[in-house]
């Protein structure tokens, strides 16, 4: 992606061929946000796409996969907390629950998220020359909220992974999932209030 290919890579179907029941990426073209959660697609397009394909057809150009068949008990959030603060406390859970942190894995947060900007993507921008080039690598619709309900699903990215499953130098990558599993969007910045769950895979 930062080497402007938007190329498909492999369609949603395939990837839930091979066991796939949790993922975050990109629609090729970078037309659409993907989650996986539960082993539903959801797909968000930043423009009106009425020829496009039914979910498990359509293609990803970046998809981050996982298969998970048990999840651990969630963990409440002792307190409010964004940016940094989230993703080292999230980090220090999982290090804690003992999971591979040389390697790849979701997480999940159900609560309530505060300060939220976030957005779906519409088309590639033919103007992107790569990360710090001063042009956004996709047109999108950009969301702004105080405060709103859902799910958040994430990966974590291990160093050899930075910048490519998640934005250069960031070691998650968010999405947002409304509660009834309809609409996507991919989380620029948020918070998550006292008290939601974070999930971590078990196995």
């Amino acid at each position: 992606m930062m080497q402007k290919d938007n190329a498909p890579k492999v369609t949603i179907g395939q990837a839930m061929g091979k066991g796939t029941n949790i993922a975050i990426g990109a629609a090729s073209g970078l037309r659409a946000e993907i989650t996986i959660v539960d082993g539903k697609p959801i797909l968000s397009y930043g423009n009106a796409c009425p020829t496009c394909p039914p979910p498990h057809a359509e293609t990803a150009t970046l998809l981050a996969t996982g298969k998970v068949t048990t999840w651990a008990p969630p963990i409440e959030l002792p307190a409010d907390m964004s940016g940094h603060a989230l993703d080292r406390y999230i980090i220090e859970q999982a290090r804690q629950a003992g999971l591979d942190m040389k390697q790849p894995f979701p997480i999940r947060i159900r609560g309530t998220l505060t300060n939220v900007a976030m957005h779906v993507i519409k088309a590639a921008n033919p103007k992107f020359g790569g990360h710090g080039s001063g042009e956004p690598m996709a047109f999108q619709e950009d969301i702004k909220a105080v405060k709103i309900e859902g799910e958040v699903v994430g990966f974590y990215a291990p160093e050899h992974l930075l910048g490519i499953i998640t934005h250069p130098g960031e070691p998650l990558h968010y999405h947002w999932v409304d509660a009834g599993r309809t609409r996507t969007a991919h989380l620029d910045a948020f918070g998550m209030a006292k008290g939601a769950q974070l999930i971590l895979p078990k196995n």
